[in-house]
């Protein structure tokens, strides 16, 4: 068995690690406009499939 998809895994597990450090650094108005702009995404996607949307958060 080559060393590639391990390597190729640490690269991952590392790039994850380093993601979540910057998204729990991010002041708490960042993430709420994140959460915010996920909502609508998903309102989306429920019109389209024919649902009704939920209420979203106002900023």
């Amino acid at each position: 068995m080559t060393k590639k998809p391990s390597s190729l895994i640490n690269h991952l597990i590392k790039s994850k690690k380093r993601l979540r450090r910057g998204l729990a650094a991010m002041p708490i108005e960042e993430k709420v406009k994140m959460l915010v702009a996920m909502q609508k995404m998903s309102n989306q996607i429920r019109i389209s499939c024919g649902r009704k949307p939920l209420p979203e958060w106002q900023l």
